[in-house]
Order: C-alpha cells, then structure tokens, then sequence
C-alpha cells in the first residue's frame, strides 16, 4: 500500500500567535512535532514563548521531560516504548490535523501518564496521533510537561515568587490548554470542544486540572483511563522541608544556587534526604489546587463536564508475573490454582461470587483482578452521579494473545481508545479489530456529542443506585452493580495473599 508525502516551502504552514510553523504532510495529514507553547526557569511558573520572526521547524519533536533514571529497553512487549533526549525545556506539543481549514473539528488532546513523574507525550509508540485524526477527523494533540521535582517541589518557604512551584507541572498543562484555546482554531478544531483524554497519571492530571480554576473553560469533556488514584496516594504530605536538606548536602544556600544543580546531582540530593518515594510526587493542595477528587470534593463547576472512566481487568500484575496459562485446564485444576493461593474455605466463599460476576472466565483469574482503582472509580463515579447524568464507567475486558491468553493490563487498552492498534503487536487477536472500531466509534460519538452511546456500544450513565458498568470485550454489554459483592471478598481474602506472593517474585519481566 502506497503513502502520500508533500515537503516544501509551501507546505503545512500556519500562523500562531507567536509565528509561523511548518510542519509536513503525510497520507492526507498535516502534522506538526514540539511547536514550544510555553518556557520557564526551573521550579518559576511557565510564561508566554517569545515570538519568532522565522518559520519555526515543527518536523522534528520536541525534547521530552528529564525523568529520574534514563529509561531503557525493558517489557517492551507489554508497553512498547519509544526514546528521546530530555531537557528541562520540554514545553512543547505535537498537532495532527485532517487539514488547515475552517472546519472546526473536534479536539482531542492526550496528556500522557507515568504518574507525576516519568513518562512523555511520545514515549509509547501508540501516543501517535494519525489513525485517529485520519479515521476520526479530529485534530489529536499531544503534550510535553514537566514532571517529578522540576514540577512539583514545593519552595514556598523561599519566598512569594514560590507560592505554586508544587504545581509548577499542572501550571505547563494550563499554558498548553490556553494555546490550544488561541491557537487550534488555526489548525483546523473547534477550541470550544476539546476533549482531555489520559491514562494512568495522565488520568490523574486530568482529574487535578478539574480542581483547577484556572482550566475552567479550557475543555469540554474528559476521559480517564486507569487514572483515579486511592485517597492515601493522592495527599502530598508536607514536603517543604526536602528542598532545604537538599541544598545542605549540596552545600548553598538559595534558590538561584539550587536552579543552577545539574539534574542528576539535584535527583541525588534529594533521594539521599528523603528516598526514592521522595520522586513519588504529587500537586499540592492550595489556592490553586483544591485537592484530589478522591480525597476532596470535587468542585461543582465541573459536575457538568462529561466524563469517562475506568479500568482494565488486572492493572498491574501481568508486569511482575504471567499468571500460568490457562489453556486446557479443567474448572477442577483452576480451582485447585484459587485454593493453592488463599486456601480452600476462602476460595469456596469468593469462586461462586467470581463466577457470577464474571461468567465464562477461568475461575483462576480472579487472583489478578484488580480491586484497588476499580473501587475507586466506583466510589467517584457515584458521587458525581449526584449532579446529573454524566459521568460513565467501564472495564476493559479483552483477554491478548500472550500466554495463551493473557489478561488485560495496565496501558494495554491505549491503543483501542485511538485506534491505533495496528502498531502495538500484542493488540493482534482475534476479535481485537472489532473491538477497536466499537471502541473508537464510541469515543467519537462522546467527543461530538458529549454522549459514547453508540448501536454497538450502548453505554448508560452511572447513577447514584446504578453503578452502570460498560464490559469492553468481543461481546461488550453494560452491567449494573456486578461486581458489587465480589469486590469486598477480593479485599478480604485475595490481595493480601496475592500481595504476598508477587512480593517474593523476582520474574523475568518485572519492570526495575
């Protein structure tokens, strides 16, 4: 199958607020990498880029975040990844447009995860925004931020000018939001219906920028994949004692001494005063932030952005072991696998649950079923059920062609969501094509009209008694209040024992 590419001084030009960019075009795409919508010195708020009077080249993409440790080549055949240079100045984003027009297209902007603190807007290779600006006629932007403690170390006891630097991050997201507000229009999407789309931190970016006054008005809708986080990870406990025994065991004594450190020897004084969590970090509730939606009321002047959200079946454990394979097992010896790990009197209390809640499955698979951010989901999504018919949830239920059968993780649905699974290898089993297009039919309708219902997919809100559940699989259907009692005896009888037993592993494809 032939491509189409144009090259030259005519091509892909747009006028920003600051300049003109070029970028290029391939098989009917306009697209443009790490057009600079923001710039800042270390741990200050970001301001306006300053204007150009060339043609800025916006074939390349742009650096992405400094990150603790280089990542390298590691389970890659779970979350294939893609390698760049870092820099501190990463304010940048990336633009696929169906064309430079007036047509006003949907926008749909993906803000990227790796918690608070790894991660860029091109590190997994499905972050690519061409089958679903092509596909879909949408214009797909990506985002560069800042992340772990160039976003979000807290230096307010240093002076006025360090009030939010623990949010220094979030406030990149915001400059972003307010380019596309000034900018997209030009780019051929309508700045007045612009979706957030986020998995795992990226998720919970989006839910801190609905904390956000200053991103009021800035999007419509919003879709978080994998993102709620659980209430004891999302308080920051008070760090603004780190910076100070940081730059003791640097040795100055100021800010403007502290913004000159080299990263990696910045990255080293703080792990030595306050661990590795110390990188763990997260926005700081304050004027600015009112405080994670799982812990604090989430403000009512978003109760009426439509939302979705949810999860995938295990989350996290295929990282650090492939459950064995189930491939021609009998119900007796997988229920035999259920009793080898939590004993026989808990298994006979939690199995005919599982097989209620999820009928067809090997009864051994409900060792990997995630609880923690499901719940979660659960709890927000009926909260927010209060202010109206809003908000959606669903589980992401396909089993890939890994091990005979492995059960859905975490970022394994990304490719799903923008129809990109064409370039994720482990997406390739059978019925996954199916489900791709049902999946991105879906997310287009919600994008058009804040409502993912479609013939196919025929999602129904959550309501404050309905806990409404959209099962993604070959055979999707909406579920209520299914897994209801199931999750408490999972709590109660499963995690711990299973907590325990991947805490001795030291398997072949757990991450570092």
């Amino acid at each position: 199958m032939g491509h189409s590419f144009q090259f030259n001084d005519e091509t892909a030009v747009v006028k920003t607020t600051k300049g003109l960019v070029q970028g290029y075009e391939f098989d009917g795409l306009k697209i443009f990498k790490g057009i600079p919508y923001a710039r800042a010195e270390r741990f200050m708020p970001p301001v306006e880029p300053e204007p150009w009077d060339d043609v800025f080249d916006a074939t390349n993409f742009g650096a992405v975040p400094m990150i603790e440790d280089p990542t390298r080549p590691d389970n890659e055949m779970l979350v294939p990844h893609r390698f760049w240079p870092m820099s501190e100045d990463c304010q940048n984003l990336n633009v696929w447009t169906p064309g430079l027009d007036s047509e006003k297209r949907p926008v749909m902007v993906w803000i990227h995860g790796g918690g608070f603190t790894d991660g860029s807007a091109i590190e997994h290779i499905t972050y690519d925004g061409d089958h679903a600006a092509s596909i879909g006629n949408i214009v797909f932007v990506s985002v560069n931020h800042r992340l772990n403690i160039l976003g979000y170390s807290d230096l307010s006891d240093f002076g006025p000018e360090y009030w939010n630097s623990a949010n220094a991050g979030m406030e990149d997201l915001v400059m972003a939001l307010q380019w596309i507000r000034d900018n997209i229009g030009a780019f051929g999407g309508d700045p007045g219906n612009v979706t957030l789309f986020g998995q795992s931190g990226g998720g919970g970016k989006i839910a801190t920028l609905m904390q956000m006054p200053a991103a009021d008005g800035l999007y419509h809708k919003a879709v978080v994949i994998s993102g709620l986080m659980t209430t004891t990870r999302a308080i920051l406990p008070d760090k603004s004692w780190i910076p100070h025994k940081a730059m003791e065991v640097l040795g100055i004594t100021t800010v403007e001494e502290l913004k000159k450190v080299q990263y990696r020897q910045l990255v080293d004084a703080y792990v030595k005063v306050a661990g590795r969590e110390v990188m763990r970090v997260f926005p700081m509730k304050n004027d600015y932030f009112y405080g994670y939606p799982t812990t604090f009321p989430f403000r009512p002047e978003t109760a009426n952005v439509p939302l979705i959200t949810g999860t995938v079946f295990s989350e996290s454990t295929p990282f650090r072991y492939f459950p064995e394979s189930t491939k021609g097992s009998t119900r007796e010896q997988e229920v035999q696998k259920v009793v080898d790990m939590i004993g026989r009197e808990a298994a006979d209390k939690v199995i005919p649950v599982f097989e209620k809640a999820y009928p067809g499955r090997p009864v051994s698979h409900l060792l990997w079923l995630e609880t923690f951010r499901r719940s979660i989901v659960k709890k927000y999504t009926k909260e927010r059920a209060k202010f109206g018919p809003n908000t959606w949830q669903y589980v992401f239920d396909y089993d890939f062609p890994i091990n005979h059968g492995l059960v859905a993780w975490h970022c394994s649905d990304i490719p799903f969501f923008f129809h990109d699974c064409e370039l994720a290898p482990y997406t390739q089993g059978e019925g996954s094509a199916l489900l791709e297009d049902r999946m991105f039919e879906s997310i287009l309708a919600f994008m058009k009209t804040g409502d993912p219902a479609t013939e196919a997919l025929p999602w129904k809100p959550v309501t404050e008694t309905e806990s409404n559940t959209m099962m993604l699989d070959t055979a999707p259907e909406v579920r209520v209040n299914y897994d209801d009692e199931l999750l408490p005896l999972l709590d109660e009888y499963v995690v711990p024992k299973v907590t325990e037993f991947l805490s001795t592993l030291k398997h072949k494809n757990a991450r570092a």
